[in-house]
């Protein structure tokens, strides 16, 4: 009787051992890169939806910064006292001299460039009027301070209902000396 060694295997059982091995090899390979390739794509757009979130976090503070820098332009930043939208009055060009405005009309030229930087900036949402909204609470008393919210609606791609962002900005204001 003759005993078999690994050396006097037949070749052609080597052959589809090593050929069955290669493809198992290359479908665990395949599956992997799939996976890699589907993260990449989320990542993608995660960040683009971050990207678009941050910027809107920059509007809102962006529109607090005009608010507490004209505390006297009061309901004048309210987008609900305008007809329309409100419009520019060239009171802070950047390349020519500024016209002398009152607090008011500083407050519908602000609002009306805020605007433009959120059309500009985020998809916003067509379905309502004001997408990028303040709203102006009168102080009902000399100690309480007035309130301004400010709001954004945008739409991200593949969301069924808008996003919104909004913030709070309480001005007090000092009784004249």
């Amino acid at each position: 009787m003759r005993r078999l060694t690994w050396a006097r295997r037949p070749v052609a059982r080597q052959r589809a051992f090593a050929l069955i091995e290669s493809l198992i090899a290359l479908v665990l390979v395949s599956v992997g890169l799939m996976g890699a390739g589907q993260l990449m794509l989320v990542s993608l757009r995660e960040t683009g939806a971050a990207l678009v979130r941050t910027q809107a976090v920059y509007l809102v503070r962006d529109m607090m910064d005009r608010i507490r820098a004209n505390p006297d332009g009061l309901d004048a930043y309210d987008c609900m006292t305008y007809g329309g939208m409100p419009s520019e009055r060239g009171c802070t060009p950047s390349s020519a001299p500024a016209v002398e405005c009152s607090s008011r009309e500083l407050a519908e030229d602000d609002l009306s460039r805020w605007h433009a930087l959120a059309r500009d900036s985020l998809a916003l949402d067509a379905d309502s009027p004001c997408p990028a909204n303040v709203s102006y609470f009168a102080a009902t008393s000399a100690d309480q301070p007035a309130l301004y919210r400010v709001s954004i609606s945008w739409r991200e791609p593949g969301s069924a209902s808008p996003l919104s962002l909004s913030g709070e900005l309480r001005i007090t204001r000092k009784p004249p000396a």
